[in-house]
């Protein structure tokens, strides 16, 4: 997840908590590699907010006419309505540095490309779709 706001690694243990209340702007399934090479770091840790817009997606199963609707974690699942295979967007895991790129473009620092709309919260949600608050 990338929040909206951006602030001073000297301010994050005084305003961590006012950040992360903030819109995400970009929401990703990634891998860890900026973190391993160095290139990313942690700044803070927080538990995660109950009305964080964790996404639903879908997921083919076996044929093309069986789609499931998972959760965030892809853990949770069940059967996707025709409404639901035609709105939710297919669940994969982007490479770290896409991030990179459409964060630098989402604050003007190069081009924003159509290839990062699929980043943006899209507001179908995980506790949406299982209706349990999960």
């Amino acid at each position: 997840m990338v929040y909206d706001d951006v602030i001073a690694d000297e301010d994050v243990p005084s305003r961590l908590s006012d950040v992360l209340a903030t819109p995400v702007r970009l929401l990703a399934l990634s891998l860890d590699a900026k973190l391993h090479a160095g290139h990313w770091q942690t700044v803070g840790q927080a538990p995660i907010r109950d009305d964080l817009p964790l996404p639903a997606y879908k997921e083919a199963v076996t044929s093309g006419d069986h789609v499931d609707v998972v959760d965030y974690t892809g853990l949770r699942r069940r059967r996707a309505s025709k409404d639901e295979v035609e709105s939710l967007p297919f669940r994969k895991v982007v490479a770290p540095v896409r991030l990179e790129r459409a964060l630098r473009a989402s604050l003007g620092l190069e081009p924003w490309l159509a290839a990062f709309d699929d980043l943006k919260p899209h507001g179908l949600t995980s506790k949406g779709a299982f209706h349990d608050g999960s």
